[in-house]
């Protein structure tokens, strides 16, 4: 394992993390994983989201949801080790204030979906918004995947909700071990 210091421009490798700016290097293993101290976000669009009931409108640019309470989803593109330390929807309420968006993190095993956290938008006439998780740590091990979910309210009055992307914060802490379902093996 070793730390790069690249010669590349150091803007090449800044960070900004909120208010916290400062430089990263990142470390390289032999088998080709990068490392990174931190966290990362990626920005997931709306062309990811699945719609398994066909009753929603999913466009490249947003996901328009049905006045009914079938949930969209979206799978996370996560490896072992990664920790989720944040996430977020933005998305646009339009309905009124008895409609609830919820928005759910999954951890799906053997085909199994357990709800990890569950974050609620209820406000009326919000417009455009975020459901934002605290910090959180979750670790991603084997033998899972993640995803999120969006449930609308049942509603489409005085116009549709609307979701723009899902963002999600993660890092990959260089754990300089195996990583299995019962935590660190030496």
């Amino acid at each position: 394992m070793a730390i790069l210091r690249p010669r590349v421009s150091p803007a090449a490798l800044y960070h900004d993390s909120g208010n916290n700016h400062r430089f990263e290097y990142l470390a390289l293993s032999t088998d080709g994983d990068v490392y990174h101290r931190g966290s990362q976000t990626l920005v997931l669009g709306p062309s990811n989201w699945v719609d398994g009931s066909g009753t929603h409108t999913l466009e490249y640019r947003q996901a328009i949801l049905g006045a009914n309470t079938n949930p969209v989803r979206m799978p996370l593109p996560l490896q072992i080790g990664d920790v989720i330390t944040s996430w977020r929807t933005r998305v646009q309420k339009n309905t009124g204030g008895g409609a609830t968006l919820t928005a759910r993190l999954l951890r799906i095993t053997n085909g199994t979906a357990t709800t990890i956290e569950t974050l609620t938008e209820s406000g009326l006439g919000v417009g455009n918004t975020s459901i934002v998780s605290g910090d959180v740590e979750y670790l991603v091990v084997g033998g899972s995947s993640w995803a999120v979910e969006i449930t609308p309210g049942n509603s489409a009055s005085p116009g549709a909700d609307r979701l723009f992307a899902v963002e999600l914060s993660r890092c990959r802490p260089d754990w300089r071990a195996i990583i299995d379902a019962d935590g660190p093996v030496s």
